[in-house]
C-alpha cells in the first residue's frame, strides 16, 4: 500500500518539477530581457507602463513558484498498516474473503490520501495558471516593446 500511494504522490510531484523547470527557464529569459532591454524613450508614461508590466510578471512568477513549492511538499500522506489482513485469522479465511480485505484496505488508503492529492493537484493547477498568465503578459509586453521601438525609429 505504501509504495502505490507514494507513487501517486510522485506523479503529481513529477509534473510539478517539469512545470517548475519551465518556469525557471522562462524567468531566466525574462530577467535577461528586463536587464538588457534599454528604454526606448524617457517618457514617464512609457517608463511607468514598462515598470508595471515587469512588476506584474515578477509577482505572478513568485506566486506560481509558491504554489509549485506547496505542490512539491511530499509529506502528509497517510500510511495504513496491513494488520487487518496480515494475521492468523485472515490466513485461515477463504481466499475470496482475504481478497476483499486487501481491496478494502487499499480503498481506505486511497480515501485517506485523496484530499492531500487533490490539494497537491490544486496547487499545481494554480501554479500553472499563474506561470501561464506571467508568460502571456511577458509576450504582450514584448510585442508592445517591439512596436514602440519600430514606431519611434
Amino acid at each position: 500500500m505504501y509504495y502505490e500511494e507514494i507513487d501517486r504522490f510522485k506523479q503529481v510531484e513529477a509534473k510539478t518539477n517539469i512545470a517548475l523547470a519551465f518556469a525557471g527557464i522562462f524567468f531566466g529569459g525574462f530577467i535577461t530581457f528586463a536587464v538588457s532591454n534599454t528604454p526606448v524613450n524617457k517618457d514617464i508614461g512609457y517608463l511607468t507602463y514598462s515598470l508595471i508590466f515587469k512588476a506584474v510578471v515578477v509577482v505572478f512568477f513568485l506566486v506560481a513558484a509558491f504554489f509549485f513549492y506547496r505542490s512539491l511538499k511530499s509529506n502528509g500522506y497517510a500510511q495504513l498498516t496491513l494488520e487487518n489482513i496480515v494475521n492468523e485469522e485472515t490466513a485461515l479465511e477463504p481466499a475470496n474473503d482475504t481478497h476483499l480485505s486487501i481491496a478494502a484496505t487499499y480503498k481506505d488508503a486511497v480515501i485517506a490520501n485523496r484530499q492531500r492529492i487533490e490539494e497537491k493537484t490544486d496547487d499545481y493547477d494554480n501554479g500553472l495558471k499563474y506561470i501561464s498568465w506571467s508568460f502571456l503578459i511577458f509576450v504582450l509586453h514584448y510585442i508592445v516593446e517591439v512596436v514602440i521601438k519600430y514606431v519611434s525609429t
